[in-house]
């Protein structure tokens, strides 16, 4: 019973405070600027994307 009261709990908080108290997961990226593009390579990106 610990478990599904632990549940209900967690339900609750995510419903009444989805922004403060109902995280399920946090995500920390390793590096956060990898993987950003500036224009010229999103705009090169969106080209090869469009062509399929």
């Amino acid at each position: 019973m610990m478990f599904f009261r632990s549940v209900t709990i967690m339900y609750m908080q995510i419903n009444s405070r989805p922004y403060v108290e109902g995280w399920m997961i946090k995500v920390k990226p390793s590096s956060p600027a990898e993987g950003l593009l500036d224009a010229a390579s999103y705009t090169k990106h969106c080209e090869q994307e469009d062509a399929h």
